[in-house]
């Protein structure tokens, strides 16, 4: 998979007057525990946008404000090559879970999580959960992450093909 460019919505005038952008470092910085993030509303929504930040998740701490900004502003070099090992690892398991009989999974564009078809394994629904949780049309889904390592993945992807289970 060759890297995309990502087209923020922002960008296109004619939506702006009815979008909200939710975003943050967790996954582009590898900040998850930091909890730090931002949002962009239209202005007929700032007001109570303005009130339910209030009231829910203002008053990020002075450290996870600092670190967000070095990491804005600091070198960009380890996120081009944390995104060049997720495309490694997103090719070994979606690879991987093609292979297994009565698997589908097409390649995502831009997450850390493959979302395979298993429909046709015959394997049980309790199983299914992960899919099931995000509505009726993905009950037949699972959510592997590949945040692993390479070897790993490799590893857990042989170990699903001698078992034939997921």
């Amino acid at each position: 998979m060759t890297a995309r460019t990502h087209v923020c919505l922002l960008s296109y005038p004619s939506i702006r007057d009815r979008l909200i952008l939710l975003n943050g470092w967790s996954k582009t910085y590898a900040m998850t525990g930091w909890r730090l993030g931002y949002a962009v509303w239209p202005g007929k929504l700032y007001d109570y946008a303005r009130k339910l930040a209030v009231n829910l998740h203002s008053c990020v701490n002075a450290s996870a404000q600092y670190a967000g900004l070095a990491a804005l502003k600091g070198p960009q070099d380890e996120v081009h090559k944390m995104i060049a090992e997720f495309d490694k690892r997103r090719k070994v398991v979606v690879e991987g879970l093609n292979k297994l009989p009565g698997v589908s999974c097409a390649t995502p564009k831009g997450a850390f999580y493959a979302f395979p078809n298993v429909k046709r394994t015959g394997w049980k629904a309790k199983a299914l959960a992960i899919g099931a949780a995000r509505g009726r049309r993905c009950r037949h889904h699972r959510r592997p992450g590949f945040r692993n390592s390479r070897r790993r993945l490799c590893a857990a992807v042989l170990r699903q093909l001698d078992r034939r289970t997921f």
